[in-house]
């Protein structure tokens, strides 16, 4: 299956999250296991009162499901995504991930737009 780009699953989230209101939201963190370098890895999961939802884990800011209802009310997860850790780091490290492979990691880093820097 092709993956999702990663525009569509950013919008999903942030849809989520904009239609639901701050007291109405549920967020609880669950461990999802151990990176082979055995640092500790949290999936977060935002939930509306609809009980949409959007899990997004700590190795890199990797979404691994959005959880959205279809037009009679059933949830269905929306984006392509592995059920263990284990399968993010040895099939796709960088699956569904939000921050990409350098976040942080470029000194000083800069770019010009239309001529501005």
């Amino acid at each position: 299956m092709k993956q999702k780009p990663l525009t569509l699953r950013l919008a999903a989230a942030l849809s989520l999250v904009a239609l639901t209101s701050a007291s109405a939201m549920k967020i609880e963190k669950t461990p999802f296991g151990k990176t082979k370098d055995d640092t500790a890895v949290e999936i977060y999961t935002l939930t509306n009162d609809g009980g949409a939802n959007v899990r997004i884990m700590t190795y890199g800011g990797t979404i691994v499901a959005v959880n959205v209802p279809d037009k009679d009310g059933a949830l269905g997860d929306i984006v392509l995504g592995f059920n263990s850790l284990g399968e993010y780091e040895e099939k796709s490290p960088y699956f569904g991930c939000i921050t990409g492979r350098y976040a942080n990691r470029i000194a000083k880093g800069r770019f010009s737009l239309d001529g501005k820097e």
